[in-house]
Parts: C-alpha cells; structure tokens; sequence
C-alpha cells in the first residue's frame, strides 16, 4: 500500500478569479464589447494550484509563500493550511472576464518583495519535522523564489535524501552550479528563453544539450503545448528525448495546465515506484485533463490513475 507523499511548495501563490456573463452589445462609448456579468468564482492560482493539485491527488501538501495583510491575502492563507507565509504588499490577482467561451479581457494586480534570508531559515525550519517527501518550486518571478531559496532547499533535500523538482521563472539565479536538482520543467517559451534556440522538432536535440549546461539538473521535461511534451536525461534520453503527444479531444481553457503536470510529477515520484517513461505518460495526461476543464480546477485522483 502507498503513503500519503507530503509535498512542500515553494512559489508564488496567486488567485486566479473568472467573472461570468453574457455580451450581444457594442458599448457606445468604445468599440467594446459590454458584458452583463452572470456568476464569479475564484480558485487558487500559480503556485496555489500546484497546492490544490497535490491535495487532490492525493498528497499532503504544504506551502511557502507571500501574502498581504489584505481580504485578497485572508483568503488564500483561508484556504491553505500546512503553510508558511512570509508578508507582501499586495496579493497577486489575476481576474478574467468571460462571455461564453471567450475570454474578453484579464486584469492582474498585485505587489510582492523578495523573502529575506532569514524568512527563509525561519520558513524551511517550520519543516524539519514534517518528514517530506519531494519539493518542488514554482517561481513566477514575484519573489519567493531567490538564489538564497534554492541554495537552502538543496541543503534542506540533499540532508534528508529527497527529490527537488523546479519549475523555473526568467532569471539568472538557476545557474549556480552549487546545488543539483531532480527536475527541470519548463514550457516551450521558457525552454527558448534558457537555451537561446528557436524550439522545434528539429532543434529538440540541440535545445536539450544547451539547457543540460544551463541548469543543474539529471532530468528535463519541455512542454510543448499541442505538440506533447520532450523528456531529456543526462544518461538514456540526454541526445534525443523521449517524446509523448497526449493530444486532448477538447480543448476549454489551458490556464494552470503547467500547474497540474508540474503537481503529478510531484506526487507521482514521490509516491509511486513507477520508470519515467510511465511518469512522463501519466504527467501528460494530467495536462490533457487539465485543459478539458474550465478555470483551474483540480483534477482527482481516480481521474489520472482510473
């Protein structure tokens, strides 16, 4: 019988909210279109989907991140226990307006600060007995995620012998070579960005050879939106990845579905015995459930492994 895998977080915890309602006029005042709002709801987003996906595969989940002393910052630390927060100006919102299928508009606000040093020594010490399983880091770049962070958590996974997976935000602190990781996920943008190469089916092996220099890592997975995902290592998969297409039959809204693969991969590894070729495979199908789905829902257990 598995255990529960407990998965500590780290990133930048955001809410993502979608209002509703319908639109079948022009405003007269621009030409744009009026939306007569129906229903709201809000879920968490960025590094807080990865926590809700975690929970709901299944694992135990358990966060580090910022949040402000406002409505905004209440309801995140509401809905998140097992937590560690550090305090920021301001929230992070991104606020979606829909009419039907359409997005018509997003709104995003929000003011974070780099953590401290010291946060983070106090933050990891919340952890030391809590006997976790894997870490993984979702950077958006808002500031939980700095060179002092990364260079902690690899002393924090490399005592206890445990996997840190990263999900990586433009930047330079990823290059140090003073701590390896597990894994390496980055989306097709990101894997552009990084290896400074145009991403192709062609260009695969070469992007893959460049981002192996970049970062310190044994495993590398690229998402590439409809096109599947590529898997690199450093010993079998390192000149020509693994490739999977898991393409879904429908396609609703791809927001978060980065979010979800990045939590599979975390549960998965923490708490199964499966090879990566069977890791990988259930990961891309966590995505393609994903982006069948409205918002940012979570996806359950019985529906990946089912």
């Amino acid at each position: 019988m598995s255990h529960i895998p407990h998965v500590l977080i780290v990133g930048d915890v955001m809410i993502d909210e979608w209002i509703y309602g319908n639109s079948s006029r022009i405003s007269p005042e621009a030409p744009i279109p009026i939306v007569d709002i129906t229903h709201s709801s809000k879920q968490l987003g960025g590094a807080g989907n990865v926590w809700k996906n975690v929970k709901s595969l299944g694992g135990e989940p358990y966060m580090i991140g910022g949040v402000s002393n406002t409505v905004d910052g209440h309801w995140i630390e509401n809905m998140m226990d097992e937590s560690w927060f550090y305090n920021i100006p301001r929230s992070f919102v991104k606020k979606r307006i829909v009419s039907g299928q359409q997005q018509i508009v997003r709104l995003d606000y929000g003011e974070g600060r780099k953590i401290t040093d010291i946060e983070v020594e106090r933050a990891l010490s919340k952890f030391d007995e809590d006997h976790i399983d894997i870490v993984i880091v979702a950077d958006y770049g808002k500031g939980t995620v700095t060179e002092t962070m990364l260079y902690d958590l690899f002393q924090f996974c490399n005592e206890r012998r445990i996997k840190m997976l990263i999900d990586p935000y433009k930047g330079d602190h990823y290059f140090s070579k003073d701590y390896m990781c597990e894994l390496v996920k980055l989306n097709k943008k990101e894997a552009e960005y990084f290896s400074g190469l145009k991403v192709t089916e062609d260009s695969l092996p070469d992007v893959g050879r460049v981002l192996f220099d970049t970062f310190s890592t044994e495993k590398l997975l690229v998402t590439l939106g409809y096109e599947g995902m590529a898997y690199f290592d450093r010993s079998k998969y390192k000149k020509n990845p693994y490739r999977i297409m898991d393409k879904p039959e429908y396609i609703y809204d791809v927001c978060g579905a980065g979010d979800v693969v990045f939590a599979a991969l975390g549960v998965i590894m923490a708490e199964y015995d499966y090879d990566i070729e069977t890791t990988i495979r259930f990961a891309a199908k966590a995505g393609r459930i994903a982006v069948s789905k409205i918002g940012t829902s979570a996806i359950m257990k019985k529906e990946l492994f089912g």
